[in-house]
C-alpha cells in the first residue's frame, strides 16, 4: 500500500485522477473477490461431498505409489493454495508484511501446477504403454515450463494499493509478463491432449 499526499496539496485534476484510479482498482478487486469467493465455495462443496469416496478409495489400504502420493499432494496443496489466495485478496496487510509474503501465492500455485502436470504426464505415459521416451519428454517439458513460469514472476513486487484498499497483490510493473506464465501450461496440456488422441487413434487402427 502506498501513501498519498493530502488532498489539499493536490490540484483538482490530480484529485480527479486519484479518484478515478481508486475506482478502477476497487472495481478490479471487487470483481476478483466475487469471482474467487464463488470458485472457493464450489471448490469447498466439491471437496466435502467427494471426501467419503476419497476416504474409501484412497485412504483405506493400498500401496503408496508415486501417483497416489501425487494425488494427495494435489488435493490438499490445492486447498492450501486456495486459502492463500483468499487471504491475499480479502485481508489487510501492512506494507512491510506484504513485501515479505507476497511471493508465497505465485510459488504455491506454480508447485501445484507442476504436480498437476506430473499427474497428466503419468496418464499419457500409461496410455503409451509406459515407454521411457514419453516419460522423459513430458518430464523435461514440465521442468522447462516451470522454469519459464518462475522467470515470469521472479521480478514481482507488491502492488502499491491506495490507502484503505485491502489485499496483497504480487505483480510486475505493468504486468507485461503475466501472459508468459500461462503459455507453458497451455502448450503442455495441448501436447498431452494430442498424445492421448494419437494413442487412441493408434489403438483403433489396430
Amino acid at each position: 500500500m502506498s501513501s498519498s499526499a493530502p488532498s489539499g496539496d493536490l490540484t483538482v485534476q490530480e484529485q480527479l485522477d486519484l479518484a478515478n484510479q481508486r475506482a478502477a482498482v476497487e472495481a478490479i478487486l471487487s470483481a476478483s473477490r466475487t469471482y474467487l469467493t464463488a470458485c472457493f465455495a464450489v471448490y469447498g462443496w466439491d471437496f466435502i461431498i467427494t471426501f467419503p469416496a476419497e476416504y474409501k478409495s484412497m485412504w483405506k489400504g493400498g500401496r503408496w505409489t508415486p501417483v497416489r502420493v501425487s494425488f494427495f499432494f494435489n488435493r490438499y496443496w490445492g486447498l492450501l493454495d486456495f486459502v492463500l489466495v483468499m487471504c491475499f485478496i480479502w485481508l489487510e496487510f501492512k506494507p512491510k508484511t506484504c513485501e515479505k509474503v507476497h511471493f508465497l501465492e505465485p510459488i504455491a500455485t506454480t508447485i501445484l501446477f507442476l504436480n498437476c502436470e506430473f499427474l497428466l504426464g503419468a496418464r499419457v505415459w500409461a496410455t503409451w504403454n509406459r515407454r521411457n521416451w514419453v516419460a522423459y519428454f513430458f518430464g523435461l517439458f514440465a521442468l522447462v515450463g516451470t522454469a519459464v513460469q518462475v522467470w515470469s514472476f521472479a521480478g514481482n513486487k507488491p502492488l502499491a494499493l491506495l490507502p484503505g484498499l485491502r489485499g496483497c497483490i504480487s505483480a510486475r510493473a505493468g504486468d507485461k509478463y503475466i501472459w508468459v506464465y500461462w503459455i507453458p501450461l497451455l502448450l503442455y496440456d495441448t501436447t498431452a491432449t494430442i498424445f492421448m488422441l494419437m494413442s487412441v487413434t493408434h489403438r483403433s487402427c489396430d
